[in-house]
C-alpha cells in the first residue's frame, strides 16, 4: 500500500490482476456496508489462519486456496459495488446542486424583477363563466406594493378588491378560451400609480398569469404632453395664427387649418386639417412690399 491505494498485484488463488481500491471508498461507506465489509475481512483473515494450519496435502491445500480466492473475489466485487454506489451518489448530489442554484437564481430573477406578478385560479359559476379569482402565487414586487403575501395567497379577489368585476372576468375569459394576452390600464389610487396590466393563460390549467407594469411616468408625461399641446392650440386660435411649411422641392406650403378650439368641441371637427397651396400662389396674395 503506497499513497492510500493499493496497486494491482498477484497472489496464491488470484489469478489475474484487481483494481486499484482507494481508501475513501472505504471510508465514505455507511454503517451498513462497513458492517458488511468487516465481516469480509474476518473471513479472509480466517480463511488464511486455517490456510497456514492445513497439513501438507495437495488436495486440501488446492481447496483453501479456492476458498481464499472465492472470498477475495466476493471482496473486490463489494468494494467495486461500493464505488459504483458512490459515484452515482455523487452524480445524483451534483444533479441537485445544480436544480438548487438553478431554482435560486429564476426565484431570485422572479422576485427581483420590476414587474409585479400574481398568479390566480379561476372560479366559474354554474354556466361555466369566470365569476371570480384566486390568488395562488405572487412576487416580491407585489409585496411591497400592495398586500404581503400571507395576506393574498388563498384569498379572492373580489374580498381583497371590492370593486366591479365584471370587465375583469370579461378579459379572462377571452383571455382563456382565445389563448391570447390581454393588455388595459389600472390606477391603483391609494399608491397614486398608473399600471399596464396584462393578462395571459397561464401553464396550468385553469389559471392565469397578470403581469403589472408600472406606466406612471409615461402616462404622466404624456398628460404633460396634452396639456401643453392643448394651451398651444389655444394660443394659436386667439391669436389667429396659422402654422405653415414652406416645401423647397415641391414649390408648396402646408398650412394648418386651425378652427376656435370652442368651435372645434361644438361641432366636434378634426384639428388636423392641413391644406397645401403653391408657393407662387400663396406669395401672390401678400403684398410686394410686404
Amino acid at each position: 500500500m503506497a499513497g492510500g491505494r493499493l496497486r494491482e498485484g498477484r497472489g496464491p488463488g488470484m489469478p489475474g490482476p484487481y483494481r486499484c481500491i482507494t481508501i475513501r471508498s472505504i471510508i465514505t461507506m455507511d454503517k451498513r456496508n462497513k458492517t458488511a465489509l468487516a465481516y469480509l475481512l474476518v473471513g479472509v483473515a480466517a480463511a488464511g489462519r486455517a490456510l497456514l494450519a492445513v497439513p501438507e496435502n495437495a488436495a486440501i491445500q488446492e481447496v483453501s486456496l479456492t476458498v481464499l480466492a472465492l472470498v477475495g473475489y466476493l471482496l473486490l466485487a463489494f468494494i467495486g459495488i461500493q464505488q459504483w454506489r458512490i459515484r452515482m451518489m455523487y452524480r445524483v448530489e451534483s444533479a441537485r446542486q445544480r436544480e438548487s442554484e438553478s431554482l435560486a437564481k429564476y426565484s431570485n430573477l422572479f422576485n427581483a424583477m420590476p414587474i409585479v406578478y400574481i398568479q390566480m385560479k379561476v372560479i366559474y359559476d354554474e354556466n361555466g363563466n369566470p365569476a371570480d379569482a384566486l390568488y395562488c402565487d405572487v412576487n416580491s414586487r407585489y409585496e411591497r406594493i400592495f398586500i404581503p403575501r400571507e395576506q393574498a395567497i388563498g384569498r379572492r379577489v373580489s374580498e381583497l378588491f371590492p370593486f366591479p368585476m365584471t370587465e375583469f372576468m370579461r378579459l379572462i375569459k377571452i383571455a382563456q378560451t382565445e389563448n391570447r394576452t390581454i393588455t388595459y390600464p389600472y390606477y391603483y389610487e391609494p399608491r397614486d400609480i398608473f399600471y399596464e396590466v396584462v393578462i395571459s393563460r397561464s401553464y396550468l390549467e385553469e389559471h392565469i398569469d397578470i403581469f403589472c407594469l408600472d406606466g406612471t411616468a409615461l402616462y404622466k408625461t404624456q398628460q404633460k404632453l396634452d396639456l401643453i399641446n392643448h394651451k398651444l392650440a389655444m394660443a394659436l386660435d386667439v391669436a389667429d395664427i396659422v402654422p405653415w411649411k414652406w416645401d423647397l422641392r415641391k414649390g408648396s406650403i402646408l398650412c394648418d387649418v386651425n378652427k376656435s378650439v370652442h368651435g372645434q368641441m361644438l361641432a366636434g371637427t378634426n384639428a388636423d386639417q392641413q391644406l397645401e397651396v403653391p408657393s407662387e400662389s400663396y406669395f401672390a396674395k401678400i403684398h410686394k412690399e410686404d
